[in-house]
């Protein structure tokens, strides 16, 4: 396999890291006072997960257009990315954080 050159690798990373950062939010969620605020967690949650597909697309330097890729999960498919996205997810995680 042929290493994506720097500028991905930095893109990938950022991707990742505003994943990373959703995903603290959405988790702190859970630690507020009764009851805890599930629009604001589930909102995160969702925004963590889409940012990791981006990274993932990036990753494979899939193109995703503005709108297409974007706030639903047949956008995904259509741009290229494969079904088994939570396996390349961790794999993408161990290999740039």
């Amino acid at each position: 396999m042929k290493l994506p050159d720097a500028a991905i690798v930095e893109k990938v990373r950022q991707w990742l890291a505003y994943a990373d950062e959703d995903l603290r939010v959405a988790r702190h969620g859970f630690s507020m006072p009764e009851p805890p605020p599930c629009r604001a967690i589930a909102f995160h949650a969702q925004q963590c997960a889409e940012k990791y597909l981006k990274a993932y697309l990036v990753f494979h330097a899939v193109d995703f257009p503005y709108g297409l890729c974007s706030h639903n999960s047949s956008g995904y498919t259509e741009c290229g990315a494969g079904t088994d996205l939570v396996a390349a997810g961790r794999r993408l995680s161990s290999l740039f954080l």
